[in-house]
């Protein structure tokens, strides 16, 4: 038995968009043209835009090169970073920075990334221990550090977000409903069909009155998407949106 289900899919294309949010939608305007594939490759990249601002985390691919202030509780902390875009899709390279001619690059198999919220911990392993400067209590302690804080002392070289060949499918499935709701509000004025014209009574105390409104062509179906996109922002924000550490 064969499934096509996986964790992971790639970023929606223009074909896939019109697979799965536009079935039975007439994709032509009143003079017969057809809805340009350049419009819903804008639409899917404010899309995109937009996600990123609700969950404020990256999505696009993006190698960063981040200084961090150094911080004696924190260091003591299992070195604990925080960096400032996340996910964090793989870390390149951790290391004290004094100078150019002046640094410790620590060894990758310390590296412990909490890749959601976009924090990283260094734990030393015993074969590796001889790699950095240690100070007498055993702390990865700079001896050329005075005090409790330094800044941009530390330096974390990586890439945020995600690869676009592997993108959790409620996060495509949600950037697919944004889209399409920005276009089928432009198809509802352009379609041969046109706008749409809902009706209903009321009776109150025996005086009735009947009321007409032109709604847009494909109002229910952008009702729904809306709840949708709600419900799924919610869960994502519960797993993306972290909180973040403010210094005093």
């Amino acid at each position: 038995m064969t499934t096509t289900f996986t964790k992971t899919e790639p970023i929606l294309t223009v074909d896939e968009l019109k697979k799965r949010f536009f079935f039975g939608v007439d994709l032509r305007d009143r003079d017969g043209n057809v809805f340009p594939d350049s419009t819903f490759e804008r639409h899917i990249a404010m899309a995109i835009d937009w996600m990123e601002n609700q969950l404020e985390c990256n999505l696009y691919k993006t190698e960063v090169d981040h200084y961090i202030d150094y911080r004696l509780a924190e260091y003591r902390q299992w070195c604990f970073l925080q960096v400032d875009k996340y996910p964090i899709l793989s870390v390149i390279e951790v290391e004290l920075k004094f100078s150019d001619q002046m640094k410790i690059t620590f060894p990758s198999q310390w590296y412990k990334v909490y890749d959601n919220t976009g924090e990283i911990s260094l734990l030393p392993t015993a074969s590796t221990l001889s790699a950095v400067i240690m100070a007498q209590s055993s702390q990865l302690l700079p001896r050329a550090v005075p005090g409790e804080f330094a800044p941009q002392l530390m330096r974390v070289h990586y890439y945020a977000g995600f690869d676009f060949d592997a993108l959790p499918p409620l996060i495509n499935e949600t950037i697919g409903l944004r889209a399409a709701n920005q276009i089928l509000n432009i198809l509802g004025d352009i379609t041969p069909m046109g706008p749409s014209v809902g009706s209903y009574s009321q009776n109150i105390d025996g005086l009735s009155q009947s009321v007409s409104s032109v709604l847009p062509l494909y109002n229910v179906r952008i009702q729904n998407n809306e709840r949708n996109i709600e419900s799924n922002i919610k869960l994502l924000k519960k797993k993306y949106k972290r909180v973040k550490i403010a210094h005093i």
